[in-house]
């Protein structure tokens, strides 16, 4: 199926500056970056461009987002201009971070890869690149820990036709279906890595891999859970 809203390029971001100051988002200061409004972030990406529409799908079950509602949130981008207070919700179907021009539309972000995070609410998300054997894939990644290894998590949504009535089956609604999130590492400024099982978690750390075994064996860690992981990417960071 194809992507149930069509991408609007929208221009380049560009630098728009209203003063040096120092501010606190998630944790962090971001003391060499210019602040930005919202009126400026969307001066700077949408002048000019289509708007989409906010869309009703009344007749699919699910919702392609992480959150429906539109959140404030900051981006941060590689030219050190912080956009504050940006209403922003996460396309997980289209892999699309999505900002509201108001309440009848809105626009996704067309030039992610000039962004070096997005907070909305108490998310954060990176954009960035994973080889495989189809080449470069750059999508978004939620920033679950932050340090000199990070663990990042990608969030996997299936869209599912609708079906007709058979003679031993009833029919079903099109919908969207959530998978479970997909884990991965990603050491300083290197691509991440999927963590798929514990000794590949293992391997993958090299000299660091046998403390972190022993450590999940003495506390009974799971490497498929979350906070299991975000305890063992912790104690990486603190015990290099």
């Amino acid at each position: 199926m194809k992507k149930l809203i069509k991408q609007f390029n929208a221009k380049a971001l560009i630098i728009l500056a209203i003063g040096l100051i120092t501010i606190t988002t998630h944790g962090q200061t971001y003391n060499t970056y210019e602040q930005a409004s919202l009126t400026d972030f969307l001066n700077a990406t949408h002048s000019g461009a289509l708007r989409r529409s906010i869309l009703s799908e009344n007749d699919i079950k699910g919702s392609p987002y992480l959150k429906t509602e539109f959140v404030l949130g900051d981006i941060l981008t590689y030219n050190k201009i912080h956009y504050v207070n940006v209403p922003l919700r996460y396309n997980i179907y289209n892999d699309e971070i999505e900002f509201e021009v108001d309440k009848e539309n809105y626009l996704a972000i067309s030039s992610p890869e000039s962004i070096q995070k997005i907070i909305i609410g108490d998310d954060a998300f990176i954009y960035t690149v994973k080889r495989n054997k189809k080449g470069e894939q750059f999508g978004y990644y939620q920033l679950l820990h932050e340090g000199k290894v990070r663990l990042l998590s990608r969030h996997n949504i299936v869209f599912k036709e609708a079906t007709r009535t058979t003679g031993y089956k009833a029919a079903e609604s099109a919908k969207f279906e959530k998978n479970s999130n997909t884990y991965y590492l990603q050491k300083e400024n290197d691509e991440p890595h999927e963590i798929s099982n514990k000794k590949d978690l293992v391997a993958m750390l090299g000299p660091q891999g046998e403390k972190i075994n022993l450590l999940i064996k003495k506390e009974k860690l799971n490497f498929r859970k979350e906070e299991d992981l975000i305890k063992l990417v912790k104690f990486m960071n603190e015990n290099p």
